[in-house]
């Protein structure tokens, strides 16, 4: 009895000291409730596009997740719900994307209140240009001073059939319920081979009949859809449906995406996509014959376990839990849902939840990062680093980073690289930089910086990192590779006449490129052109594993897939072109330790795919305790705020509401927009590239004759004084080609424009740019310049001033012979 006591008594005193002992503890208690309103766009009498309030002052130009357009008189109308709270003060502001330019901004007197919701309009003033899009502000205010903004991106377009488009894709939408009325959804989609038919997790157009109407599940809509407007012009529309159904007792969180044309008598469905994942609303039924059911998702679920695999963590729909075999425990160890906080709020999925480090105890490391929902930081967005203790069931916040931009963006950094290591330090990739941040004082160091993301690479799980330490890419023999378990950092380099590419990663082990400085060129158009005549691979110390180097011919570029490395090859030509040739392979035996849970799927005719988790123990406890951590309170915050570096050059390539990937190279962000149908957008936001909104038609003015020059100029000369004066810059001709490569000269004599070299991509996605009313400089030859300025359906109009023409060729003919120099173009965007 005396022994219990004893045991008893050290384990209050280890439990209580691991409470006192953190630096200005208080107390554990409660998540605080969401507190925040959330405002809607009223277009076409429906509410679409929920914006939620941030309480810091956001970077405006990185938010587009959704768009509103103008009523024919320039109205926004609005609704606020306020879940009763207080609301003071209304103001706004209406600034340009760039926030350079404060158009207005005024107080909001003239409003309805009922039911805690607030109706009004704001009616933007003439100060604003058609066909571009701005940020209208509203700043609410609540006693006690706290503000919350809410930003909504808007623009005055004509003619754009919302009315028609809304209601296509909620009619769409609420058809798939009902097997008869879905009869007439056949006609848009273009079910074929293509289309995953084994799971509702994810169903496309391409998508059978049976999988679009939910097969048996039957599922009824719980709550209301949440509709966004993407992306809208006078054809095409891009909108996304969010809902939770109810389908055999569970609960479903549906995502759909449309992408809508409308033609002359009806619209067209161009892509659908829908996807389905369980929430786990029954958490103590989750256990099942010593399996964890997951039940229907669209993608596999996130998840660690200690080495004896007792403990088991994963994450699903935005919750993390940690199960225990032994003890029979499940906690849910972050959710800002629960059963008292179930509203839009809550339900907001703006955020992620990344596992970091998993211990035999089960204590828990791990990154919530994006927009939050409620607690502490509610209305922030930022990256919060939390330490689970699963002996006194608590959550402790270890460091927060405010970061201004949106959840696509900070998710791709994120993403990148973000680990921690057993010192404790955080390294964290943002915008160029990686940092080293020491969680005990938050302090933080630069590591990298500049970086450009072609030239920096992580391996996949986050623990080794390569880049070029040189500001110039084409002239670096070193690269450096560093561990971030243990801080180590060495340098690889080449010889004199050697430059070093870090190329991606294999496990651990760092694949990268050799290029002789001699082979590397710039052609005349300003493209750099580097081709590499060694693939090397090496572990994380250094050390060589294997070589590639093939006689003769050139890597180009490479793709790494699984344990396979692609290697896209070329020969020189006579001309010093380089030719492709039949791709190669290098293959790596890696072999990935499988865990002892098992994550795996289980195939049923009713629900068909559904996935579950096989525990190892065998002498799992079969009644589940369902715990939920308190948060450890603290005096002050433990904020950390990192500046982001905006110098190195970015594009955003948004498809399907979200950011797909960025580049820091025009010409493959605009080739990866076209294949996805998406639209690149600068640092700035401004567009670079539409996939959907290329004119049918355009003629460039000014370019009907080849003025008189000298035979010593060149086409390129001619082509650029000709482009320039197009813009209204007008150079001595003698003078023109004397400052460098032509991208160098139209940078340099247009600095309020965004020049592009847009090396690679086809004449048919260039032709954006003349529709634009700008035009694309091309090559024909290496040293033989057109100016593209017109096309229609069948021929491009091609300004030659070494024929002394200007002609149509057509479309086909001309794309040929673009083609066979390399598809070399160069345009720009204001």
């Amino acid at each position: 009895m005396a022994g219990v006591f004893v045991f008893c008594f050290f384990l209050a005193m280890a439990v209580t000291g691991r409470i006192i002992n953190h630096e200005g503890a208080d107390m554990t208690a409660d998540m605080s409730r969401a507190s925040l309103p959330v405002i809607y766009v009223i277009e076409e009498d429906r509410q679409v596009n929920m914006q939620a309030g941030y309480t810091m002052d956001m970077e405006i130009n990185y938010l587009r997740e959704t768009i509103s357009p103008l009523s024919s008189d320039r109205e926004l109308k609005l609704l606020i719900d306020t879940f009763g709270t207080i609301v003071e003060r209304i103001t706004y502001e209406v600034r340009s994307l760039d926030t350079a330019r404060l158009i207005e901004d005024a107080e909001l007197s003239d409003y309805e209140m009922a039911e805690n919701r607030i109706r009004t309009s704001i009616k933007i003033k003439d100060l604003i240009e058609p066909e571009i899009e701005y940020m209208l502000i509203v700043k609410l205010s609540f006693p006690g001073g706290r503000t919350a903004n809410y930003y909504i991106r808007f623009i005055e377009k004509d003619e754009l059939g919302l009315a028609e488009k809304q209601n296509f894709v909620t009619d769409f939408s609420a058809r798939t319920f009902s097997k008869i009325a879905a009869e007439e959804l056949r006609q848009y989609m273009e079910s074929d081979r293509s289309g995953d038919n084994s799971s509702y997790g994810y169903v496309d157009i391409h998508s059978n009949f049976n999988q679009l109407t939910w097969g048996e599940l039957a599922p009824a809509l719980v709550g209301e859809k949440q509709l966004n407007i993407l992306e809208i012009d006078r054809l095409n529309g891009c909108f996304e449906l969010k809902y939770t159904v109810q389908s055999k007792g569970e609960l479903y969180r549906v995502r759909e995406y449309f992408r809508i044309r409308e033609g002359a008598e009806r619209m067209y469905l161009m892509e659908y996509e829908r996807t389905m994942d369980q929430i786990i609303s029954d958490e103590e039924g989750i256990l099942v014959n010593k399996k964890l059911l997951h039940g229907i998702l669209s993608h596999p679920i996130s998840s660690m376990e200690s080495d004896d695999g007792t403990i088991y963590a994963f994450v699903q729909q935005n919750r993390l839990y940690s199960y225990n075999s032994a003890s029979g425990s499940l906690s849910r160890v972050f959710s800002f849902w629960d059963d008292e906080n179930d509203d839009v709020r809550t339900g907001n999925d703006s955020h992620g939840i990344k596992l970091i480090n998993l211990d035999e105890q089960g204590n828990i490391t791990f990154l919530v990062y994006g927009y939050m929902n409620r607690g502490s930081h509610e209305g922030q967005e930022g990256i919060a680093v939390y330490y689970y203790d699963t002996v006194i069931n608590s959550l402790e916040e270890q460091i927060f980073l405010p970061v201004a931009r949106s959840f696509s963006i900070l998710s791709h950094d994120v993403s990148v690289l973000s680990n921690i290591n057993f010192r404790g330090t955080f390294y964290l990739y943002l915008d160029s930089t990686v940092y080293a941040i020491e969680l005990s004082d938050r302090r933080a160091e630069e590591i990298a910086g500049g970086l450009d993301e072609s030239r920096f690479v992580s391996s996949k799980d986050n623990n080794v990192i390569s880049w070029q330490p040189e500001a110039n890419l084409f002239y670096s023999n070193t690269i450096r590779l560093m561990t971030l378990d243990t801080g180590r950092v060495i340098d690889l380099n080449g010889g004199v006449s050697d430059v070093l590419i870090p190329l991606g990663f294999i496990g651990e082990d760092l694949v990268y490129g050799k290029i002789k400085t001699g082979d590397i060129r710039t052609d005349t158009s300003g493209s750099t052109i580097a081709p590499m005549y060694e693939i090397c691979i090496v572990d994380p110390g250094g050390r060589t594993l294997r070589d590639y180097q093939r006689s003769g011919s050139y890597v180009m570029d490479i793709e790494i897939v699984d344990n396979i490395i692609h290697l896209h090859c070329a020969v020189k030509g006579e001309d010093g072109d380089y030719i492709p040739i039949e791709d190669d392979q290098i293959m790596r035996n890696e072999t990935s330790e499988a865990g002892l849970n098992v994550f795996t799927s289980v195939v049923t005719e009713e629900m068909e795919t559904t996935w579950q988790t096989v525990l190892k123990r065998e002498d799992i406890v079969p009644n589940v305790r369902v715990l939920t951590p308190k948060e450890v309170t603290f005096e002050g915050d433990r904020n950390l705020t990192l500046e982001p570096d905006t110098s190195t050059k970015k594009f955003y390539i948004y498809a399907h509401g979200d950011v797909d990937s960025i580049f820091t190279d025009e010409g493959d962000a605009v080739n990866r927009a076209d294949d996805i149908f998406g639209n690149v957008v600068d640092r700035r936001m401004s567009y670079v590239y539409e996939a959907g909104n290329k004119k049918s038609s355009a003629s460039l003015p000014g370019f009907s004759e080849i003025p008189e020059h000298s035979e010593e100029m060149s086409s390129i000369a001619v082509c650029v004084d000709e482009l320039l004066k197009y813009e209204g810059v007008y150079e001595e001709n003698s003078e023109i080609m004397k400052q460098g490569n032509v991208l160098t000269v139209l940078s340099g004599n247009l600095p309020e424009k965004e020049v592009l070299d847009l090396a690679g991509c086809p004449l048919s996605t260039v032709l954006y740019y003349p529709g634009k009313g700008h035009p694309v400089l091309a090559f024909f030859e290496e040293f033989k310049a057109v100016l593209i300025v017109g096309y229609d359906s069948r021929n491009v109009t091609i300004y030659d001033p070494t024929e002394g023409t200007v002609s149509k060729q057509g479309l086909n003919d001309a794309a040929a012979r673009f083609s066979v120099n390399g598809n070399k173009f160069i345009s720009y965007v204001d």
